[in-house]
């Protein structure tokens, strides 16, 4: 699919690899200036590096600082950002557990990057998209937000916290021409 997307400038979160790197291609693909950010920075920019013109930053969506800076940097060189792809996420793979044994450590990694990560992108860039009255933030969920799973309770809470929060931001954001939107993809 085609769309001009000629002058927009976006940030990818979560890019290096898999979802987040096809989604950040198909916007520098169809003409947007694309960073593409990842806790990983060395990643980030070899999946950077296929693409003319795209960034590179490493960012690690917990660190607000680091949000900060990163944003503050876009809309400094360019003046906007104009679409924003919260797609840094994980999930478990050692601890498929029932709840009474899934570890609280795990439980706070995942909920920190799924859900308070991208509540601290979506803060910085909003009032960016606010203040030049359009934007489009884009939010990955995942079907188990939407029908849980059972031993994977903290990425369904994250994941289902997603859901809603897009909810609330596109009613407050809505009237100010910013649109939130999520996708729930299954197993990848």
């Amino acid at each position: 699919m085609k769309v001009d997307l000629a002058n927009r400038v976006a940030l990818v979160t979560g890019a290096a690899r898999g979802i987040g790197q096809a989604i950040a291609d198909q916007l520098a693909a169809n003409g947007a200036l694309v960073y593409y950010s990842d806790v990983d920075g060395a990643e980030a920019g070899r999946a950077a590096a296929r693409s003319p013109g795209a960034v590179a930053v490493e960012m690690d969506v917990r660190n607000e600082h680091e949000v900060l800076a990163v944003t503050q940097e876009i809309r400094r060189k360019h003046g906007r950002i104009d679409i924003l792809v919260n797609n840094a996420g994980v999930n478990t793979l050692h601890h498929r557990v029932p709840i009474d044994q899934f570890p609280r450590e795990e439980w706070d990694r995942i909920v920190e990057v799924d859900l308070t990560g991208l509540y601290l992108v979506s803060r910085a860039v909003a009032g960016v998209m606010r203040s030049q009255n359009w934007g489009r933030i884009i939010n990955i969920s995942s079907v188990v937000g939407l029908v849980p799973l059972r031993l994977q309770c903290a990425f369904a809470a994250a994941k289902a916290g997603v859901v809603n929060l897009t909810k609330a931001m596109a009613i407050e954001l809505g009237r100010e021409g910013v649109t939130v939107n999520a996708l729930a993809p299954g197993s990848i």
